[in-house]
């Protein structure tokens, strides 16, 4: 149990972060103040990092988006540039473009379960296994 310096509530250990006298609470009351009294400047600063930072910005976001759909991701934020290799520039979620498509759409996004593929057949496919045909009403493989 520790006393946090700002709230003066005794809380357990798992409340505060390393080395922290503030409990988390306590952090996120901070840090909502500060973006509320600082919101051009933050925002301004969160740009300016999306422009510097391209490659790590579509990172989180394919990391977030698994997330959301409760997909379990295993890329490291190196080993994912590795896994794109030189298709880096050609990944992207349009005709043409190249999308991490999971083996049997099952599993986690991880370098032993994932294969590039266009985006349009990755669509297809997906049509293919969640309505059993195309979803444009074509027929699939499988009859």
């Amino acid at each position: 149990m520790k006393e946090c310096g700002y709230c003066y509530k005794t809380l357990p250990d798992s409340d505060f972060r390393k080395q922290s006298r503030k409990c988390r609470e306590c952090i996120k009351v901070d840090n909502r103040r500060y973006y509320e009294q600082n919101q051009q400047s933050v925002k301004a600063k969160q740009q300016a990092w999306r422009e510097h930072n391209p490659l790590r910005l579509a990172y989180a976001q394919q990391a977030d988006n698994a997330a959301k759909r409760g997909i379990d991701w295993q890329f490291t934020f190196d080993s994912w540039i590795k896994w794109w290799g030189a298709d880096l520039e050609k990944r992207g979620c349009t005709t043409g473009d190249l999308v991490m498509a999971r083996y049997g759409d099952t599993g986690p996004y991880a370098h032993f379960n994932c294969f590039k593929s266009e985006a349009s057949a990755n669509a297809r496919d997906g049509s293919i296994k969640k309505f059993g045909k195309l979803f444009a009403g074509g027929e699939s493989q499988n009859g």
